[in-house]
């Protein structure tokens, strides 16, 4: 089940663009059931499956009428995924952002903090062999919140 909130941004009600303030929110638009994640500033198409892979059961999903004002980035689909090697930290396995879209990346999640703000679910993590992980090129990180 999924819990949900609503989200409220004063005076940015107007602006559009990024939004690395929202970076980690789970968000969907009033009555309905598409999901984005606040990546990096960007809102991120998340597909069903994506959701039920990466993030927490009880994950809260903000509502916000504004959500369309913030710069649609590169969707979740698919495929993505938490993974780890023995003494590493977690990334996340996904399509790159912008300007990098298109290119499979590994994106470092720094600290736990931004592990659960995002509400990752921490049984989620595959462990994969270093080789791996190293094979895979390296994208800009999981950012946390800041001010835009």
């Amino acid at each position: 089940m999924t819990a949900t909130a609503t989200a409220t941004h004063a005076g940015h009600a107007a602006e559009t663009g990024l939004r690395p303030d929202l970076n980690g929110l789970l968000m969907s638009l009033p009555r309905s059931t598409t999901k984005y994640l606040i990546f990096n500033g960007y809102k991120c198409f998340v597909s069903e499956l994506v959701y039920k892979s990466l993030f927490k059961k009880d994950a809260t999903v903000n509502e916000d009428s504004d959500l369309d004002e913030i710069t649609t980035g590169t969707a979740l689909l698919d495929g993505a995924a938490l993974v780890s090697a023995t003494g590493t930290g977690i990334y996340l396995i996904a399509l790159a952002p912008a300007p990098l879209s298109g290119t499979i990346v590994r994106m470092g999640i720094i600290n736990p903090e931004i592990f659960s703000r995002y509400q990752f679910n921490p049984e989620k993590p595959v462990v994969i062999p270093l080789v791996c992980i190293q094979g895979i090129p390296e994208g800009p990180n999981v950012e946390p919140p800041s001010i835009p």
